[in-house]
């Protein structure tokens, strides 16, 4: 009732509810990730199980980093709605939202408290680590792991060579595969500070918004979990 009937700030507070359960679910997915290598690395009866421990600790990480992908894309539905951004200026060419959300709010809105945040998280090589690795997960091959036997990347394995005489020569190496890219401790070293930088983000966000709710007269009170309309206004 504080704002009008056209207004999309009052949607934000779904969109951010939504982001807070994105952000737990990733929690969820991060402790289970450490919970399992510790399982089969010092506590199962059949320690220490390396295969067992990479493979269950990757498919944790692999849901914490797509948890946090979804929080991404929700906290930017929430701020356009509670900046009531006009979504046809948004660019066109990017392929998520929070990434349009992002260049929207460096070129029209720097000096914003978001944008310092965002850049804040942008800037942050844990979180490109970890989008990287959601990513790939998703449209490609997914990032190779040591610990889960031979591996192959999606290329050709013969090698070409040129001789002194200028003919090519071309050599298939057989067996060993490809060289992991990643050990699972490297994952989670990435993945577990990228939670904790998005959570930073949120609680700024969530910080604006309340101000935006302040300012129309919405008093949040934190002891009932529940915030008033036009009855509760100043």
């Amino acid at each position: 009732m504080a704002f009008n009937p056209s207004s999309a700030v009052p949607v934000a507070a779904v969109c951010l509810n939504d982001t807070r359960t994105s952000v737990e679910e990733a929690c969820y997915g991060f402790e289970e990730a450490l919970a399992h290598l510790i399982w089969y690395r010092e506590k199962s009866p059949t320690k220490p199980n390396e295969p067992a421990a990479v493979f269950y600790a990757r498919f944790y990480a692999t849901a914490t980093a797509s948890a946090l992908y979804a929080a991404g894309e929700h906290i930017a539905d929430a701020v356009l709605d509670m900046l009531e951004i006009d979504r046809c200026k948004l660019v066109s060419d990017e392929k998520s939202l929070q990434s349009k959300v992002v260049q929207y709010l460096q070129q029209e809105l720097p000096a914003h408290d978001i944008s310092s945040a965002v850049r804040a998280l942008g800037s942050s090589e844990h979180w490109r680590k970890t989008m990287t690795f959601r990513h790939r997960w998703v449209h490609s091959q997914p990032a190779t792991v040591a610990g889960l036997g031979i591996v192959h990347t999606r290329s050709k394995k013969w090698e070409t060579f040129t001789g002194e005489d200028g003919s090519f020569r071309h050599v298939l190496r057989v067996g060993g595969g490809d060289t992991p890219e990643y050990t699972i401790d490297e994952i989670i070293r990435f993945v577990g500070p990228a939670m904790t930088e998005f959570v930073r983000l949120f609680e700024t966000v969530v910080s604006v918004y309340e101000c935006l709710l302040s300012n129309a007269g919405i008093i949040f009170n934190p002891s009932n979990d529940s915030a008033g309309g036009a009855d509760k206004a100043r």
